[in-house]
């Protein structure tokens, strides 16, 4: 499996009434009609050192209202949190490629015509090559 599915599976894990979803996958998923949702863009190098290397995803957020997406926002940070102290995440294995998780930035959201919420949060991740 690739870094994108490993992403996926943890942010699936930090809030999971949401559809959580790769570029890969998103043909198969429609962003547009899901009441929740998050979609994982392709990674950027930042750097490299040894043995790892730090990527930076954009994942953009989903959710009906306001309070929704500062609930699921609240749940990934919190999670991050949790998986940097190796503390237990419900439902899910760590990676052994994974190393460490920072929330980056955000930026700006939006309201579109219909009501839904959105946001693009960046997460920088550490991976391990061995």
């Amino acid at each position: 499996m690739g870094n994108l599915v490993y992403l996926d599976t943890f942010l699936t894990a930090c809030h999971s009434t949401a559809t959580v979803e790769t570029y890969i996958t998103r043909r198969n998923i429609n962003f547009n009609n899901d009441t929740e949702a998050m979609l994982i863009w392709p990674g950027e190098l930042l750097s490299t050192s040894n043995n790892f290397y730090i990527m930076r995803y954009q994942v953009s957020l989903k959710e009906s209202s306001e309070a929704g997406l500062t609930g699921m926002i609240n749940d990934i940070i919190t999670n991050i949190n949790k998986f940097n102290k190796r503390l237990a995440i419900g439902g899910y294995t760590k990676e052994a490629t994974l190393v460490h998780i920072e929330f980056a930035y955000s930026k700006r959201g939006f309201i579109n015509k219909v009501g839904k919420y959105y946001r693009d949060i960046f997460l920088d991740v550490t991976w391990s090559t061995a």
